[in-house]
């Protein structure tokens, strides 16, 4: 069946078209601009303090470039941000349009915390205060443990070599100067934690919880010490078995050497 063969119902049909036309140009703007004069999409946000960039990318996304407020994307410029809903306005000659996310979250930046940040922090945490302590408390394991270590060794003084132990421990320890420790310490955090991370830890040590957990870990580490130190010394026959069979078998090796570098006697 022709419809269109008579002009006149060709013309009716035109009729009844155009109005929806108009409608649908309407309702869905996008549907007449196409191509290059369609507005960007925003794609995400990265956040460095108060630096901002935006992620916007062409229809379809074959094109995209990061834009921070006042630069140019696809012959549009990024004129503002709104903070409250999260959205950006482009112009393009008389034409704004206010983008949101399309799809894509807020990704912020992890910004570097300063020296001084982390000094602080070491600060609140008392940080010279428990690592003495803690030096401490590992001085006073370190005596038991090592007399246990040295068991029954016929012609050696036992006192003497675990007073020779300590006192080598005791010079090594001091040479970590806990003072001084705190600034290559806070330089390691500065690298390691970021500038959130570092306030936020400082925030927790600053509520009773946190204050709690720094005046009593001396404590913790103390009653912890004391239940590892048993299951630490159950090892030490096991230890000494090593060590004797070590010792004997570098003496056989010493005395297959020592064998293997005497001439033979001439008959």
């Amino acid at each position: 069946m022709e419809i269109f063969d008579s002009p006149h119902l060709l013309m009716k049909t035109i009729r009844w078209l155009a109005p929806l036309l108009l409608i649908s140009a309407w309702v869905c703007p996008g549907l007449l601009a196409a191509g290059a004069d369609a507005p960007p999409e925003l794609r995400g946000m990265l956040v460095a303090g108060e630096s901002r960039e935006f992620s916007l990318s062409t229809a379809g996304g074959a094109e995209s470039g990061w834009v921070k407020v006042g630069g140019d994307f696809n012959g549009w410029t990024l004129v503002d941000y709104r903070a409250d809903d999260e959205a950006v306005v482009v112009r393009k000659g008389e034409t704004e349009v206010v983008l949101k996310l399309a799809g894509a979250t807020i990704k912020p930046l992890a910004v570097k915390a300063t020296v001084a940040e982390a000094d602080e922090l070491l600060r609140q945490m008392h940080f010279e205060e428990m690592l003495s302590k803690s030096l401490e408390q590992q001085r006073k394991a370190m005596e038991p443990m090592l007399r246990q270590m040295m068991g029954k060794q016929p012609g050696v003084d036992k006192d003497a070599m675990v007073a020779l132990q300590m006192r080598i421990a005791d010079e090594m320890w001091k040479g970590l100067e806990p003072e001084k420790l705190r600034g290559e310490v806070a330089g390691i955090y500065a690298d390691v934690f970021t500038r959130d991370e570092i306030l936020g830890l400082g925030d927790f040590y600053a509520t009773t919880a946190g204050k709690a957990m720094i005046e009593k870990q001396p404590e913790v580490q103390q009653r912890m010490m004391a239940v590892m130190m048993p299951r630490m010394m159950s090892a030490m026959p096991r230890v000494q078995q090593i060590a004797k069979e070590f010792a004997a078998e570098q003496a056989a090796k010493a005395k297959a050497n020592a064998e293997a570098a005497t001439p033979a006697a001439t008959p």
